[in-house]
């Protein structure tokens, strides 16, 4: 086979590769936008007032690579009926990984490659964190929607906002034409920022997850202008989220398997158990996934208490 030949196969496989790529990409924002204008459907408002959430610990204490030591927090069991972080099933500082809680289920992204990487839970017990934040157990949610229409996360957010107020915790479970991921590698407690210069060796590359289902945690705030001494150890700016809008947010998600057959849903309760077979992998979620369908729940909170 002469040179010319190979040269010729190799562009056209890359050339091929190049094109699926774009489309995909093309197709992920025409879903994102084509219903921008819609809003999700309410089908249950509780009104049961606004009450605080809970952060342990700061954000930037995982941004600055300081969950270490003094800064590396107990938590204790049932302290949240959902949340998000990072965080580690031992008191080792180096295990610290991407974290979603659901009510006294904890999940861990593993920083070992090892371990491929791989989810791990545990129910019942501490857990140890340099950042964690959402809503207290027994909290009723403020709404429950039905989302009528394919929206991104920044867009559901951005509405939502205008609806319930300027700081509220969502939970949603349904699904995505695509998530967009974000995840530590390596553990923030090497005393350097984890982001800029040091964020691929922190950071696995962002990555797309296609036509999946999910259920996240979200935390988000109307706008900086909003901010309180307690939301800034929650929100930041992930400069690997492509959002133009005002809207701050922290959210991470679990990718679920499909029911069984003859199991129509799955229930938020039902996946904290450790027995649960439905949660795969656990991750932090960029405001461009796109969500199709599923349900949200929406809590109105006043602030965010801090607790050291």
């Amino acid at each position: 086979m002469s040179y010319k030949r190979v040269w010729k196969d190799k562009y056209k496989m890359e050339l091929s590769r190049v094109i699926r790529g774009c489309t995909l990409a093309i197709l992920f924002a025409m879903a994102a936008t084509a219903h921008a204008e819609l809003v999700c459907e309410s089908v249950e408002t509780t009104s049961s007032g606004k009450h605080a959430g809970v952060v342990v610990g700061n954000v930037k204490t995982v941004l600055d690579g300081n969950s270490t030591g003094a800064l590396l927090l107990t938590v204790k069991p049932g302290k949240f009926a959902m949340a998000l972080g990072a965080a580690s099933l031992s008191s080792d500082a180096a295990g610290q990984g991407e974290t979603l809680v659901v009510g006294e289920r904890c999940l861990v992204k593993s920083v070992d490659a090892g371990e491929n990487y791989r989810t791990t839970s545990t129910v019942s017990a501490p857990f140890w964190s340099g950042f964690v934040a959402g809503i207290p157990s027994a909290l009723r949610p403020s709404a429950q929607y039905k989302l009528a229409n394919g929206e991104s996360i920044e867009s559901i957010y951005g509405q939502l906002a205008k609806r319930h107020g300027p700081l509220l915790a969502v939970i949603g479970k349904g699904h995505f034409a695509c998530i967009e991921t974000s995840a530590v590698k390596l553990a923030p407690c090497y005393g350097e920022p984890i982001f800029g210069a040091n964020k691929t060796k922190y950071f696995h590359p962002s990555s797309v997850l296609p036509d999946v289902d999910a259920l996240f945690f979200g935390l988000m705030l109307r706008s900086a202008a909003d901010a309180t001494t307690g939301t800034q150890r929650v929100f930041y700016v992930n400069p690997d989220d492509r959002g133009s809008s005002a809207v701050l947010s922290h959210s991470h998600f679990a990718t679920l398997r499909k029911p069984e057959p003859g199991i129509s849903r799955v229930s938020v309760d039902s996946l904290a158990d450790e027995a649960s077979p439905y949660i795969e992998e656990v991750a932090h979620m960029l405001t461009q996934s796109v969500m199709t369908s599923g349900e949200l729940e929406v809590y109105e909170l006043v602030d965010v208490a801090g607790e050291e």
